[in-house]
């Protein structure tokens, strides 16, 4: 009862205007003290000031804790039980909201802002296009609050992070918690720091199955780490166009074209199994495709010994298709022009 209570001071309920309180509540493991109306007595102790009426019966205002009431006359009755486990409340809930504003930086980097929750909803605006970074105030909290949850909706077009802050705020594999316009952050509050996630699909293990339907990301990227993706279906989708970049990263070459201008000479990343990647030429000029350190290139089926680069003969059109078959070893398995190794 009393960590209910504790909670509730985060959380306040509003529903209808006016009416006889006394109709609207059940009680178990407690009772109500219709005589002054001012408090609920439970098997802990006594709270008071609970809430305050009036005119009983007729109109009231309710002030305190929570306020739970229905119109006079109507039936239906909105109800709520205590009981020492548990509350139910037979009716919508509505919780009053809290507004917060983030206002732009400035300066280029994402705007500050600093929230102290007094209610469990809050709608948050942005107004940096750079974005905008949270931290949650723990002023006044203990272990006395464990538990309270707030919802956090990002009501702007800018993106909202709780960023993971060491006792302060946490997020799991220390990571950052965003939410786009229309998203929901969760924090929990555990008597030492507050936790933030958000309302994401996380699958630990099993099967994701859809009979019909879309993933869809607004952010333009999903990615499935290092697990694996199968279909029966057709698999759609562009290659990674790279503009001339002579020293490729390990994320380029998955699925990759690099138009190469100039002669010029370019290096690979690290094979790791299952690589792939074409070298197109733009221009009649030659270019040389080096391995990282001691891999090696197998041109046509040959090994042309650790380390060794391989040139193309200089027409404009010229291009590679090289696959790692294995860590440390590039295949070649298509070409256009005659392909030489430069030992």
């Amino acid at each position: 009862m009393k960590r209910f209570l504790t909670i509730m001071g985060v959380l306040c309920v509003l529903a209808w205007s006016a009416a006889v309180v006394t109709d609207g509540f059940s009680f178990t493991g407690g009772s109500y003290n219709t005589q002054s109306k001012s408090h609920i007595k439970a098997e802990t102790g006594t709270f008071t000031a609970l809430y305050s009426e009036s005119v009983a019966g007729t109109t009231g205002t309710f002030t305190g804790l929570f306020h739970v009431f229905k119109d006079a006359g109507t039936t239906g009755i909105p109800t709520m039980e205590v009981g020492n486990s548990e509350v139910k409340f037979a009716a919508l809930w509505s919780i009053y909201k809290e507004a917060g504003t983030c206002s732009d930086s400035g300066n280029g980097n994402a705007g500050a802002i600093t929230l102290t929750p007094t209610s469990s909803y809050i709608e948050i605006t942005c107004e940096d296009s750079d974005g905008c970074d949270v931290t949650m105030d723990e002023s006044g909290l203990d272990v006395e609050n464990h538990g309270i949850k707030v919802e956090v909706l990002n009501v702007s077009a800018n993106d909202v992070n709780f960023p993971d802050s060491d006792g302060v705020c946490e997020v799991a594999a220390g990571g950052t918690v965003t939410i786009s316009q229309w998203e929901t952050a969760f924090l929990r509050y555990t008597g030492e720091t507050w936790v933030a996630s958000r309302d994401r699909l996380t699958l630990k293990a099993g099967t994701l199955s859809m009979s019909s339907g879309s993933i869809i990301d607004s952010s333009g990227s999903i990615s499935f780490g290092d697990e694996n993706l199968s279909t029966t279906g057709a698999l759609h989708g562009k290659i990674e166009i790279i503009a001339d970049d002579n020293s490729l990263s390990a994320a380029q070459c998955y699925g990759s074209l690099n138009k190469l201008n100039g002669a010029e000479s370019t290096t690979l990343p690290a094979a790791v199994a299952g690589m792939n990647t074409m070298q197109y030429s733009d221009d009649a000029t030659v270019k040389t495709i080096a391995p990282n350190g001691t891999d090696h290139i197998w041109l046509n089926g040959v090994d042309n010994g650790a380390g060794n680069s391989i040139n193309s003969s200089g027409a404009v059109g010229d291009y590679i298709v090289l696959v790692a078959f294995s860590d440390g070893n590039w295949y070649s398995i298509g070409q256009s022009g005659t392909w030489i190794d430069t030992p």
